[in-house]
C-alpha cells in the first residue's frame, strides 16, 4: 500500500525528512535493480515569490540530499532519479498569495498523514480571507476563525483521507479563543481528537507563543460520536535549552516520555492504563468534558497545586498592542455574552415546587466487590470495565470478561483524595470495593438531574483527613431537592429540563473562570 505523507508549510523540510532518520522509511529509497520505487510518497509545500523565499525550497531539497547521501553514494549511476524524487517531494507555490491554501485534492489524492507547523498570523489574515472569496474558495473555508492558523486547520482536515492522521503544532488561540469556537466544533465533527501535548514557550525558537501538538484522525463517517478519551501531556523539558544556544540537556526529556506514552495510548485508548503510568504530567480527559467546557488547553485540567508540584510556572504572554487589544476585546465580548446567558439561566433555573428527599429513599445503594484486584483483572481480561476510586480515565481500573451491572445509574468513589466524585454509568460494568453505585428505585427519578446536584456537593460530605471517605452510611442521608407536580409526584420532565439548565450554567461559569485566568498572564510587548 502506498502511503502519502505531507507537510504543507515545508520550510527547509524538517518535518518531512526527520522521519527518515528516526524510522525505517529510509529503506524505501534504496533502489532495486537500479529502480527506485518507494511505497511512500512525501510531499512538502511552501509559498515563494522572492528569491529569499524560493531559497527555502532549494535548501529543503539540499537537506533531502544530505539525509539520503549514504544511499546515493552507493548508487552513483542513478543520481538523476534521486533528483527527480527531490523535485517531486518539495513544491514551490508561486502562482497565488494563497500558497498551499489554494490547493485542492480529489479523494484518491488526499493524504494519509499530515505533519505541519503552520504560521500563526492574525494581522493581514483578513486580506488572505478576502482573496479566498475572490478566487471562489470560500465554500472550502467556512469556519471564519481567527488568523491564518484557522484556515490551515480547515485545509488539513479537508485534505486528509478517511482515517488519515494529522499532527499539527498549533497556538493556544485554536483552543480557547471564542472566534475559533466554530473551528473547534468543525474539528469535533470531522475528526477524532486523539491527543494534545503542551509544549513550553520557545520550543520553536522563533515562535514566542505557547504551542501544542494536536493529534487528530479523520472520521470515515462524521456522524460517528467519539467514545475514546483524549491523551494530554504537559512538557517542560524538550531535551535542549530553550535559549539561543539550544544546548542539549542530559537525561530523558518530557517530550520523549510523552511520545512513548502516546504510542502506548494510541494502541488502545479505552484501555490505556493511566493508573499504572505514575507520571503526573499525563492525563486522559473524557471528550465530553472537553465539549462541555469548550476549553482544549491541557493546563486547565491540572489543578494549581498539581502544576506547582510539577514546577510549572505560568509563563507571561507578551503581545504587541494590536494583539493585546484584540485579546482583551475578545475576552470582554465573551464575558458579556456569558453574563447575559447566566441571567437567562437564573430565570430558567426556578425550581418551583419541590420535595427534599434522602438518597437512601430513592436509590438502592450497592458497594463493589473485593475480588476485583489488579491481579484478577490481568487474569480475566475482557471488554467490560471495572470502576474504582480513581477519577482519571473515566474511573476505569481495567477491563474483564464479565459484568455485575447492566443499567443506567450513578457511581461514586468511596475513598481516596477525590472521594465523592460522581459518574453517570449506562451499560455493562463491575466495581471494586472503592466504588459504589446508586440504582434508582423510582422510574420518575432522572439520573442526570441527581448527577448535577451531587457532582460538586457530594465531595463536601467526605470524612477523614488524607484518605477521605464517603461511605454508604454517609451517602444515604444526603438530601436532594426534586421538583414535584401539582399532585406531589416527582416531575420527570422538570428534572430533565433542570439538569440541562444547571449543566449549561456550570459550563458558563467555567468559561468565565477560564477567561479571567487568561487575563492574568497577559502583558504588553514593547
Amino acid at each position: 500500500m502506498e502511503i502519502e505523507y505531507a507537510t504543507h508549510f515545508a520550510g527547509v523540510g524538517g518535518f518531512i525528512l526527520e522521519p527518515l532518520n528516526e524510522t525505517n522509511l529510509k529503506e524505501f529509497f534504496i533502489p532495486n535493480k537500479g529502480v527506485i520505487n518507494p511505497k511512500i510518497k512525501l510531499f512538502g509545500f511552501d509559498r515563494g515569490f522572492d528569491e529569499e523565499e524560493q531559497r527555502t525550497i532549494i535548501l529543503a531539497k539540499a537537506n533531502m540530499l544530505i539525509y539520503l547521501s549514504d544511499i546515493i553514494e552507493k548508487n552513483p549511476s542513478i543520481t538523476k532519479e534521486y533528483a527527480k524524487i527531490f523535485n517531486d517531494t518539495f513544491h514551490l507555490l508561486s502562482d497565488s498569495n494563497l500558497g498551499t491554501l489554494k490547493l485542492r485534492f480529489d479523494e484518491k489524492d488526499k493524504f494519509n498523514i499530515i505533519v505541519t507547523n503552520p504560521p500563526y498570523i492574525t494581522s493581514g489574515s483578513s486580506s488572505i480571507k478576502n482573496l479566498i472569496d475572490k478566487e471562489g474558495l470560500g465554500k472550502f473555508y467556512k469556519c471564519k476563525g481567527k488568523g491564518i492558523e484557522s484556515l490551515c486547520m480547515e485545509w488539513i482536515i479537508n485534505n486528509l483521507k478517511d482515517n488519515g492522521r494529522a499532527y499539527v503544532v498549533v497556538p493556544n488561540s485554536i483552543f480557547d479563543v471564542a472566534g475559533n469556537k466554530t473551528l473547534r466544533n468543525f474539528i469535533l465533527k470531522k475528526c477524532i481528537v486523539n491527543g494534545i501535548i503542551s509544549l513550553p514557550v520557545k520550543t520553536f525558537f522563533n515562535t514566542p507563543q505557547k504551542t501544542y501538538i494536536l493529534s487528530i484522525t479523520k472520521k470515515k463517517n462524521e456522524n460517528t460520536e467519539q467514545k475514546t478519551p483524549v491523551f494530554m501531556y504537559l512538557v517542560s523539558n524538550i531535551g535542549e535549552e530553550l535559549d539561543i544556544s539550544r544546548a542539549e540537556i542530559e537525561g530523558k526529556s518530557d517530550l520523549q516520555k510523552a511520545v512513548d506514552l502516546y504510542n502506548i495510548f494510541k494502541g488502545n485508548p479505552k484501555k490505556f492504563p493511566i493508573e499504572l503510568i505514575n507520571d503526573s504530567r499525563c492525563k486522559t480527559i473524557e471528550i465530553q468534558d472537553i465539549k462541555d467546557n469548550d476549553n482544549w488547553i491541557p493546563e486547565s485540567y491540572w489543578t494549581k497545586e498539581e502544576k506547582q508540584a510539577l514546577g510549572i510556572i505560568e509563563k507571561e504572554e507578551l503581545l504587541d498592542l494590536n494583539d493585546l487589544i484584540e485579546k482583551y476585546n475578545n475576552i470582554s465580548e465573551n464575558m458579556v455574552k456569558d453574563i447575559k446567558s447566566l441571567n437567562q439561566q437564573k430565570i430558567n433555573n426556578k425550581l418551583g415546587k419541590y420535595q427534599e428527599v434522602k438518597i437512601g429513599k430513592i436509590f438502592d445503594i450497592v458497594k463493589g466487590k473485593d475480588k476485583y484486584t489488579r491481579e484478577y483483572i490481568r487474569n480475566h481480561s475482557g471488554e467490560f470495565p471495572v470502576y474504582s476510586s480513581q477519577t482519571t480515565n473515566n474511573g476505569e481500573l481495567g477491563y474483564i470478561d464479565s459484568y455485575d451491572f447492566d443499567k443506567k445509574c450513578l457511581t461514586w468513589t468511596t475513598d481516596g483524595i477525590y472521594a465523592g466524585t460522581v459518574f453517570i454509568r449506562d451499560g455493562k460494568f463491575s466495581m471494586s470495593t472503592h466504588c459504589g453505585a446508586l440504582i434508582p428505585k423510582n422510574k420518575k427519578i432522572d439520573i442526570g438531574y441527581i448527577y448535577v446536584q451531587l457532582k460538586n456537593e457530594l465531595k463536601t460530605y467526605a470524612i477523614g483527613v488524607g484518605n477521605k471517605r464517603v461511605t454508604s452510611s454517609v451517602i444515604k442521608d444526603v438530601v436532594v431537592k426534586i421538583p414535584v407536580d401539582d399532585q406531589g409526584e416527582f416531575d420527570l420532565t422538570k428534572q430533565q429540563e433542570m439538569a440541562k439548565e444547571i449543566l449549561n450554567t456550570t459550563n458558563i461559569i467555567n468559561k468565565i473562570k477560564n477567561e479571567l485566568e487568561g487575563i492574568i498572564n497577559i502583558n504588553l510587548k514593547f
